[in-house]
């Protein structure tokens, strides 16, 4: 048994408390785990997911129609207030999910909360977990039987709400007091309304955080970025990768023109990598986990060699090499000035497919990869397909380069 303190939960039966509400439990009915719910005098429906996932795997071409015979046949006009997920949804491929969650939809309305969790380590357990609620809102988490332990599938923010429909991010609970280390939690609103709100609150957040940053670029014109957006308009079920902060900022353009959006903190993987290594630089090739069948057709480095020793530039193409065929594109810029800031800015593509720039372009530190001809170097079996000078302003600029893999 292990204990995890969800506040998330304790928020969400703090709601409950106020009125009667119906609550769809996708967890199992043997755990008991809605009594307190019950004891709210909440109305219930479990649909036991657990017992489900015993019997399918993900290549059963007729989990579809299990699912569908699965679950409960519900009335017209049910509409649910809560939804809870457990960790179901990382034992659920994201076909299924997106199923599932339109075999839901009509009973969903305006502001259903969805919670959800979600394991961040390598490995996680072989089957759904089977959780009790104490009073105290601790989950008792029954320990799997055979103790057997699989590789955790990559579940990221942005996939998981493109398999979930119109459900938005209200918020993300991780490192609190009394959580498991390997858990995060996620609540999700329901309808349109819920999504302004959350929009607004976010873009509320990101501005009182950066707004000591006064440098912000808006429009700046990237033609080779232009390029190689308009080419993955062309290509069926593309992927593409970007090196960039998870949130704060809109992914919306990349969503809608990609089949698979990854998008991969680098700056915050080498900070920790930086804390635990005596302020050493170094890249860990773990923080890149991805299938082994999963390729990209392009990857935005953005200006993240501006804060990269070549070693370690070396180390992330040695990574990402594999999960690239001949053909894939590097983007990159290489700003034209002697310092880099202490952390790269943060990029936002426009509709129009030019770029929003936030945050400090230049700064103190020392550059170690500052040349067009170094750059090459460090790139073997690429050849650049595009390469131009563009400017953040008349004082500031870049040059923006395109690499194809040919070899």
């Amino acid at each position: 048994m292990s204990d995890h303190y969800s506040s998330a939960l304790a928020s969400l039966v703090e709601e409950i408390s106020h009125g009667k509400s119906i609550i769809l439990d996708l967890g199992s009915t043997e755990t008991g785990s809605t009594k307190v719910f019950l004891d709210l005098r909440c109305n219930c429906y479990v649909e036991d997911l657990n017992e489900l996932l015993q019997e399918i795997s993900s290549d059963n071409p007729s989990r579809f129609d299990l699912l569908e015979a699965h679950l409960l046949d519900k009335p017209d006009g049910l509409k649910f207030d809560y939804v809870l997920c457990w960790d179901l949804l990382n034992y659920i491929d994201k076909d299924l999910q997106t199923h599932l969650f339109n075999l839901l939809a009509p009973h969903f309305k305006e502001g259903t909360l969805l919670h959800t969790m979600r394991y961040t380590s390598e490995k996680m357990p072989s089957s759904p977990g089977q959780f009790q609620i104490r009073k105290d809102l601790n989950f008792s988490m029954e320990k799997n039987i055979s103790d057997k332990m699989i590789k955790t599938p990559i579940l990221s923010t942005i996939q998981l709400l493109k398999n979930m429909g119109d459900f938005t991010l209200r918020s993300t609970i991780m490192n609190q007091q009394g959580m498991r280390g390997d858990i995060i939690e996620y609540l999700f609103d329901y309808g349109e309304v819920a999504a302004l709100r959350n929009l607004k609150k976010n873009n509320m957040a990101e501005k009182s955080k950066y707004s000591s940053q006064k440098l912000v670029f808006s429009n700046v014109i990237m033609n080779g970025l232009k390029e190689s957006l308009n080419q993955l308009k062309v290509i069926e079920n593309s992927s593409v990768l970007e090196i960039g902060k998870k949130g704060g900022r809109s992914l919306k353009i990349l969503n809608t023109l990609t089949e698979h959006l990854y998008v991969e903190d680098i700056y915050s993987s080498l900070i920790w990598q930086k804390k635990i290594n005596n302020n050493a630089p170094s890249f860990s090739q773990n923080a890149l986990n991805f299938k082994a069948d999963e390729f990209f057709n392009l990857i935005l480095l953005w200006d993240i060699v501006s804060i990269l020793h070549p070693a370690q530039f070396g180390a992330f193409l040695l990574a990402i090499r594999t999960h690239l065929r001949v053909g894939a594109k590097l983007h990159l810029l290489l700003p034209i000035n002697s310092k880099a800031p202490e952390k790269p800015p943060e990029y936002e593509i426009n509709p129009d497919f030019s770029v929003s720039v936030r945050g400090e372009i230049q700064g103190n530190q020392t550059r170690t990869i500052t040349t067009m001809t170094q750059l090459t170097k460090l790139l073997p079996g690429f050849k650049m397909s595009s390469f131009q000078f563009e400017k953040f302003s008349d004082k500031d600029k870049f040059l923006e380069c395109v690499f194809e893999l040919i070899e």
